[in-house]
């Protein structure tokens, strides 16, 4: 039992030593799916010891070990990473599977190891967009590994970053700045290992023209006339009855203005007897005390 673990501990050691001379496979697999890492040797019912050694890119190292001796298997790395019949497989692969991964096979011919760089690709998302300070801006989001970005035509001063995200996708960003331009259309050029070809995404300079408050100023607008449209709509039977509350009776109006027509025809025959009255009386002279009244008497009547 003892020399068993002194031989796996000499194996893991061999193991390391070589490292550096060792072949790496490169393997990937898209997000979700299962990953299969075969060690290329089937030493049969002759196996003395197999070792999976795994070492993920921003995880701490763990080991999958079989011992033939005791029928024992240790196994400390996560529950979706198991082995069968020597080969090593990982169900519903993440990005945080990405990293190393080394078989190790004993039997009495000899040790056999492979080592394999495990890669999750998850695709990005693509945007190209004006920033606040008016420079053209191509990301793309949220992939494995990180995207490649460039221009054509290629600018002058280019300013691209990339950034690793906390769900371990990569975050990649660059800037076509104003001072730049030297045509009237840029276009970004994005290349990923998910896209069977380059992608391309295009941007007239007449669209860069157009500042951001204009087009947040325009969004507010129609928003803000759907919103009026729909209270109006909502509200109109409410409207209706104002309207009909504040609207006057034609019909008594109408009775109203009648009445004082036929009042002013039956008092304007009065008043214009009256006025010609007053208009006589006022022409008649005034008598005074000293004037006399002489009547002539007609003496044949």
């Amino acid at each position: 039992m003892c020399c068993r673990h002194i031989l796996r501990l000499g194996l893991i050691l061999i193991v390391f030593s070589v490292a550096n001379q060792a072949t790496y496979t490169p393997l990937s697999v898209y997000i979700g799916e299962e990953a299969v890492l075969s060690c290329g040797h089937d030493p049969g019912n002759s196996l003395i010891v197999l070792n999976w050694i795994i070492k993920p890119t921003d995880q701490r190292q763990c080991t999958i070990s079989y011992d033939t001796e005791d029928n024992q298997t240790q196994n400390n790395c996560s529950k979706r990473i198991t082995f069968d019949n020597f080969s090593l497989h990982i169900f519903n692969s993440k990005p945080i599977d990405d990293g190393f991964y080394r078989c190790e096979i004993s039997d009495p011919t000899g040790i056999f190891y492979m080592t394999f760089i495990l890669q999750v690709l998850v695709q990005p998302s693509l945007i190209l967009k004006l920033n606040s300070d008016g420079h053209l801006e191509c990301l793309a989001l949220g992939g494995n590994p990180a995207a490649n970005i460039s221009w054509s035509p290629e600018p002058q001063y280019g300013n691209t970053t990339k950034k690793r995200m906390s769900n371990m996708t990569w975050a990649t960003v660059s800037t076509y700045s104003k001072e730049n331009i030297s045509a009237s259309t840029m276009t970004c050029v994005i290349s990923h290992p998910t896209f069977a070809e380059d992608k391309f995404m295009t941007m007239n300079d007449t669209d860069r023209s157009i500042p951001l408050w204009v087009v947040l100023a325009t969004v507010i607008f129609i928003i803000s006339t759907i919103i009026l449209g729909s209270l109006i709509f909502w509200q109109r039977s409410n409207i209706r009855k104002c309207l009909s509350v504040d609207k006057p009776n034609t019909a008594s109006v109408n009775q109203e203005r009648d009445n004082a027509q036929q009042n002013t025809e039956e008092v304007e025959p009065y008043a214009s007897f009256t006025q010609k009255i007053n208009t006589i009386y006022n022409s008649t002279p005034q008598l005074s005390k000293s004037d006399k009244i002489y009547w002539t008497v007609d003496n044949n009547s």
